[in-house]
């Protein structure tokens, strides 16, 4: 009797495309609608940390207080311009980071916040001003939403991967999904607009 033997199976590492980016959430004035919509993408975002992205900052999911240098900074909700340290916050994060989304309607055009006139309850009553990030920073790209659905936070987050590492043909592409047909803020496409000159 011949026993045939079965042939090995090898299991291949699962290894990222090229080398990881870093991404961080920068939240200003808003819900954290957005965070929670980042965080459900589940399996998604463990696909993304594992093997295209470090999250490098979030002051809800890791313990870093300053912010730091990153590739891409998602930042949620409006800047209290009667808030000094937001202020800052906001110009740090753009002076730190390669590409800045606004993520989210508070961060995009101001949402609900652009009605908030001080004296509720949670705030300080000196809190009354609130503005769109891009009214203070150059914004890279825009993703309007409340919140924006998980999928769309992460093709954004997988298009910076692409914009920054990829090849050059995964760039173009990746330029084209995020870029509007009539330039910034005069045309809506998918959802998102993007800087010209990204």
């Amino acid at each position: 009797m011949k026993v045939e033997k079965k042939p090995e199976i090898q299991e291949m590492e699962e290894k990222p495309v090229a080398e990881k980016i870093t991404i961080g959430h920068v939240h200003m004035s808003g819900c954290t609608g957005c965070l929670v919509s980042l965080a459900d993408n589940y399996e998604g975002l463990f696909t993304l940390l594992d093997n295209y992205a470090d999250l490098n900052y979030c002051l809800t999911l890791a313990d870093v207080r300053d912010i730091p240098k990153m590739d891409v900074a998602l930042v949620e909700g409006s800047v209290c311009i009667n808030d000094p340290h937001s202020v800052e916050d906001i110009k740090k994060a753009r002076k730190n980071a390669t590409i800045v989304v606004a993520l989210g309607a508070c961060a995009a055009y101001g949402n609900i916040t652009r009605f908030a006139r001080g004296g509720q309850w949670n705030q300080p009553p000196q809190h009354e001003n609130y503005v769109p990030i891009g009214d203070l920073i150059n914004v890279d790209v825009y993703l309007p939403a409340c919140p924006p659905s998980p999928e769309s936070i992460r093709n954004v987050a997988v298009m910076a991967y692409l914009l920054l590492r990829g090849t050059d043909e995964q760039k173009e592409l990746a330029a084209a999904y995020l870029k509007p047909p009539h330039g910034p803020r005069t045309a809506r496409h998918r959802g998102m607009w993007m800087r010209p000159d990204l």
